[in-house]
Formats: C-alpha cells, structure tokens, sequence
C-alpha cells in the first residue's frame, strides 16, 4: 500500500500462485478489507490489518473482470461471460442472488439499488431491472394477462373440464339449455 504522507510503499500483499494474477479491486470501506478479482476466476477476500487474505472463492471459470460492491452486495463480471450478484457476507456460503449468462466476454458491471448494468466487449451495456415496477411488468409478461401459474393452470383445467362435458353431453344427445 502507498502511504501518501511518506511517498513510499508501505506494504504488500502476496495472493496465492494460483490466482494468475489480479485483475480488478474493491476495498470495503469501514471493514478493513480489499477485495481482488483474480485472472483464474478467484474472488479473494484479504485483511488490511493482517495482510492475509482470509478466503476466497472460486466464483467464475475465467478471468474476473470487474468487481462492484453497493452496500452488501458484490457484483462481478468475467470473460466467462457471467455477471453475478452474491451477498458479501455470506459469500461462498449462499448462492447467488443473481446470475445473468451471456456468449460475450463482461469487461466491466455496476449496480444501483434497481439495476445490474453490464458492459460487454463489443460495446453495448445491458440493463436489468429489478425494480417493483420491472418485476411486476416481467410477471405479467411471462404469466401472460396476469395470471399467476396456478391461475393459468385451473383455468387451463376448467376449459378442458367444460370441453369434456360438452363432448360427453353432445354423444349422449342431452342438449344444454
């Protein structure tokens, strides 16, 4: 670490052999902590104080991108052409909250309370919207009319229910008044 007072290097951390080397940063504010995304797909979380990385995680299959915290969550992009979003403290432990597939490399993402935004290698971002508003348009479109999926299963019952007891009444001859 650079100390600015001094104009000299403090300190270093040394990751494993196995990380290939760091590819992004994040220091959690507050907690004395530095996060590196690693070019073999290793999330490490390392001590500030100590100098040691406390543990890490084998998050993605190819070289980590981009790392974002917004609050408690981390965001990470690879060329795996994976974004996800975990929970920092639990991280390892739980899986994602989040994970959106691409068949392009993710060269950098960010997020706010409502979006993950991610920035792709042939220049376009994409947007998702976790908002109230974006669930609720993303139910209607997938449940289609707004029907949940039980609703649309009785439904889809009870038409063929009334279907089968028109066919029974017609070969039967009892006409329905």
């Amino acid at each position: 670490m650079w100390d600015v007072s001094r104009g000299s290097l403090t300190d270093r951390f040394s990751l494993a052999p196995q990380c290939r080397g760091v590819r992004c940063l994040q220091i959690v504010s507050g907690a004395r902590e530095m996060i590196a995304g690693c070019a073999n797909g290793w999330i490490v979380f390392c001590d500030l104080r100590t100098g040691r990385f406390e543990r890490h995680s084998y998050s993605h299959s190819d070289c980590i991108n981009s790392l974002f915290l917004h609050g408690d969550y981390l965001l990470s992009a690879s060329d795996d052409g994976l974004v996800k979003l975990t929970d920092r403290r639990t991280f390892g432990a739980e899986g994602p909250i989040a994970i959106h597939k691409f068949k392009r490399i993710v060269s950098s993402a960010c997020c706010d309370d409502e979006h993950i935004f991610a920035g792709m290698d042939d220049g376009t971002v994409r947007v998702f919207d976790y908002s109230f508003r974006g669930a609720a348009t993303l139910r209607r479109r997938q449940q289609g009319g707004g029907f949940t999926a039980q609703q649309r299963e009785a439904f889809s019952a009870a038409i063929e229910a009334a279907r089968r007891r028109e066919l029974r009444m017609t070969e039967s001859g009892i006409a329905d008044d």
